[in-house]
């Protein structure tokens, strides 16, 4: 992207098996500043995984878990595994 105010954008459907390892390797070495998230799911488990000291989370859904089985209970709702990198990456 050629602009002032995106570095990176990364087309999580398109980027592979380990999306985790093209955000830290290519879009972001020294971690990820900024998250945007409207996804959830694997999206936002890497984006938590690659979290710099004191980045910002936005979250405003949860787009991966709306289509799911109407048989949906909060109890099989998934969510991700890495939260506590909020609380360790002081995000």
């Amino acid at each position: 992207i050629d602009n002032d105010i995106v570095d990176v954008a990364i087309n999580y459907k398109v980027a592979g098996k380990s999306l985790s390892r093209v955000i830290r390797e290519a879009a972001c070495p020294k971690g990820v500043n900024i998250v945007f998230d409207n996804v959830g799911g694997p999206f936002l488990e890497a984006a938590l995984s690659n979290l710099a000291l004191g980045a910002r989370v936005v979250l405003c859904g949860a787009i991966s878990q709306y289509n799911s089985d109407s048989s949906i209970s909060p109890q099989t709702i998934t969510g991700p595994r890495n939260y506590m990198n909020l609380l360790v990456k002081r995000a």
